[in-house]
């Protein structure tokens, strides 16, 4: 972690919303990123281009690919810039620093969670999720 901010439980539950809506939009843009390189190959044409001239309708479709993975990378440093840390695109997965006992741990948000429920040491990944439960539920902030 490359700064000191923590979170407490009530800030992460507060960007859920954003989270949410950025990883809807990330959804769909993996969709048909995938769907116009799919459509770039059928034309016969390897996805990042070849060097050489390429029909109108191929350039068209790769100008509209390469603002797609833009829109992408937009929406995962929007996670970054909330000041989560994005651990895995497939799973939906963002962590957020805290500390809960004197620990330094992650607070584990999961695509889908209505709010953060679960925490893990910081070297223990979602493997080690734990139920945020009792006086966790409050982690202190420093």
């Amino acid at each position: 972690m490359s700064n000191n901010r923590t979170f407490s439980v009530s800030e992460v539950n507060a960007l859920v919303p954003r989270l949410e809506a950025a990883f809807r939009r990330m959804i769909e843009l993996r969709r048909e990123i995938g769907a116009r390189a799919n459509e770039i190959e059928r034309l016969g044409f390897g996805t990042f281009g070849q060097g050489g001239p390429e029909p109108r309708e191929v350039v068209e479709r790769r100008q509209i690919l390469e603002g797609r993975v833009s829109e992408l990378e937009d929406q995962v440093n929007l996670i970054g810039e909330l000041g989560g840390i994005l651990t895995d695109l497939d799973l939906g997965l963002v962590d957020f620093p805290t500390e809960i006992d004197g620990e330094r741990v992650f607070l584990c948000w999961q695509f889908g969670e209505a709010t953060v429920s679960h925490y893990h040491a910081l070297d223990a990944g979602f493997a080690g999720r734990r139920a945020i439960r009792g006086s966790h539920a409050v982690p202190t902030k420093h």
